[in-house]
């Protein structure tokens, strides 16, 4: 429960306490907290009442273990506690599944294990995802321009985040892990379980916990298509003679199963939400060069993140911005506030697409476990964002900004759907 009166996001408060909940329900409560310092998208909503959500956080009980810090320089702070570890691992550690390789998965990829093993997975990792040859950019551009003219240009009432960006980005990472788009049914199955699997923990998704275990076990061992996808790459020895075992190949699968589609589908429909309730397309097509349309991607990725924040729950004694932070207690850097800080950046509300250099936090800053697959994220939104204002310059919103449903939660944020007509 949040309580207290809300303050203006002036740099005068930077950390708030959130009071605690049952003993037993760090996941849950870590949802609320996070939830509470989350504001839809602008747009859906005047100003006035996404400062006010922002600043509904404030004041708690002083017994509180959980901490938010609001600021841009502590996000990248928190990312690195030495003892810091994901509040949704508890869920997995607690359960025990038969299956070891969803823990495991989320532990090797997501920042949860130490030392060496943890560092010599993300090396091995980084080397998989270093864009593969199979997501060649012309490949995707057609792709992209192919799922926008069959699903949205020629049907009435489309929904461009569910016809669109949804369809591309999942065939997209289906070719990028096994050179073939036709296992993209199979890795939105996955998306989708895991979402309920880590998010809605009940006896039930345990079930389907260990049976998505079994399926990426099965599928690792099956033959790949003899092009550089992610899947060879993993089965490859680096220059050293190392490669990654079974269960870290399952793992790998399942973090771009996860992280992957949700997250950047996510991300893509809140910066296409911008730009057409912006008319920024024709704003985009005017900046032809790859580079400015990058940087505008920047841009919106800071303004509107698929995500809320960084959330790390300290095994030791901690100190961020000399608060003493007890074992147990929650941590969450909130990059969702961060990336307005007006500290960091100008005029922080708006879009600006001269912005220049934009630091933003959207993928974990600079910190060591920084997302590894941002580059591929990178060029899907930039894809999809070139499609949309190329090849359909009359799409425009359907409905009334405040109308576009959206989703505030403890890890991601933004629109349900994105409902469009060609004017």
């Amino acid at each position: 429960m949040i309580t207290g009166p809300p303050p203006k996001f002036n740099g005068t408060r930077d950390i708030l306490r959130v009071e605690r909940v049952p003993e037993g329900e760090t996941m849950r409560q870590h949802q609320r907290s996070l939830a509470a310092l989350t504001f839809p998208p602008q747009g859906l909503g005047e100003q006035e009442e996404i400062l006010r959500r922002a600043g509904q956080a404030d004041a708690c009980l002083a017994e509180g273990k959980t901490y938010a810090f609001l600021r841009h320089r502590h996000v990248s702070q928190i990312a690195r506690l030495p003892s810091g570890r994901i509040p949704t691992m508890e869920f997995l550690q607690s359960t025990e599944p038969a299956e070891p390789t969803l823990a495991e998965m989320w532990a090797n990829l997501s920042g949860s294990l130490e030392g060496t093993s943890h560092r010599r997975v993300r090396v091995l990792t980084r080397r998989a995802l270093s864009r593969p040859t199979a997501l060649d950019s012309r490949w995707l551009i057609d792709l992209a321009t192919a799922t926008l003219e069959r699903n949205v240009l020629s049907v009435d009432g489309a929904d461009l985040l569910h016809d669109f960006v949804y369809p591309f980005v999942t065939q997209a990472l289906s070719r990028l892990v096994f050179g073939d788009v036709g296992q993209d049914v199979r890795i939105r199955r996955w998306s989708d379980a895991l979402n309920r699997c880590l998010f809605r923990p009940s006896a039930q998704n345990l079930g389907v916990a260990e049976q998505i275990a079994r399926d990426l076990r099965e599928c690792i061992e099956q033959e790949v298509p003899d092009v550089d996808c992610i899947m060879t790459r993993a089965r490859a020895r680096d220059s050293t003679g190392d490669r990654m075992t079974p269960p870290e190949q399952s793992a790998l699968i399942g973090n771009v199963a996860f992280g992957g589609i949700d997250t950047t589908a996510k991300a893509i429909g809140n910066g296409l939400f911008t730009v057409l309730r912006l008319n920024l397309g024709p704003l985009v097509r005017e900046a032809s060069a790859v580079v400015d349309r990058r940087a505008m991607v920047e841009e919106l990725l800071r303004l509107e993140p698929p995500v809320a924040g960084v959330t790390r729950t300290v095994d030791k004694c901690e100190q961020v911005e000399g608060v003493e932070l007890p074992p147990g207690s929650v941590v969450m850097g909130v990059g969702l506030l961060a990336n307005r800080d007006p500290d960091v950046f100008a005029r922080p509300h708006e879009f600006l697409a001269d912005r220049g250099e934009c630091p933003h936090t959207t993928f974990g800053g600079s910190s060591p476990h920084h997302c590894v697959g941002k580059e591929i994220a990178r060029d899907l939104y930039l894809v999809a964002l070139s499609a949309v204002v190329d090849a359909a310059p009359n799409v425009a919103l359907a409905t009334l900004p405040e109308r576009v449903p959206w989703h505030a939660g403890g890890t991601f944020r933004g629109i349900l759907a994105l409902p469009v007509r060609c004017a």
